[in-house]
């Protein structure tokens, strides 16, 4: 799979964005969409791409892996990391299988 990086869009001005993967909040500059192309044979669909707001970076893992600020009453610091590990797995996998699913009209519906 080949990610291609958008150009960033300084319309956003000074806004936080959230990373889709690792879920931090980053400046507007250290977010940027990253496309995967969906394969096809249809010349039609050649087009047809999916879409993630990553971290510029792409260091979501070190973050990830970051010891939490914690307070009192919040749950463990391996629990938490834990989580977090299991969170960006779950989601880049999901993403992975995305872009090699078919691609669906989302007008169409299934037959009952």
């Amino acid at each position: 799979m080949l990610l291609r990086q958008a150009p960033n869009d300084s319309a956003h001005g000074s806004r936080a964005m959230m990373c889709d993967l690792c879920r931090f909040a980053r400046r507007f500059n250290e977010v940027s969409l990253f496309t995967a192309q969906r394969p096809s044979r249809d010349k039609r669909e050649r087009l047809n791409a999916v879409g993630l707001l990553l971290c510029t970076d792409l260091d979501c893992a070190v973050k990830v892996h970051g010891k939490p600020v914690r307070e009192a009453f919040d749950r463990p610091v391996e629990e938490i990391l834990r989580s977090r590990r299991e969170g960006l797995r779950s989601r880049t996998v999901a993403f992975v299988r995305s872009v090699g699913e078919p691609h669906r009209d989302r007008g169409s519906t299934s037959p009952a």
